[in-house]
């Protein structure tokens, strides 16, 4: 099991929380829009599966870390 796994969910440490502030300028108005685009295909198909879209983006997490062997499946 990987550090940071426990009972199914991801832990990170006060100490490793760290809040960017991120400037974007006039050229990423195109990637802003895709970015948006993606963010709301996300937030339906978390609604199709009844989550929220952190709970949504923790499973696909779990499932990938999983499939690459990061961490053990869960039963």
């Amino acid at each position: 099991m990987c550090p940071g796994h426990f009972l199914g969910k991801f832990h990170i440490a006060p100490s490793e929380r760290k809040v960017r502030r991120v400037e974007y300028s006039s050229s990423t108005d195109a990637n802003n829009a895709g970015d948006l685009r993606l963010k709301e295909i996300a937030q339906k198909a978390a609604e199709r599966d009844q989550r929220s879209l952190s709970s949504l983006v923790e499973k696909l997490l779990t499932e990938y870390c999983e499939k690459i062997g990061l961490i053990k499946p869960s039963k």
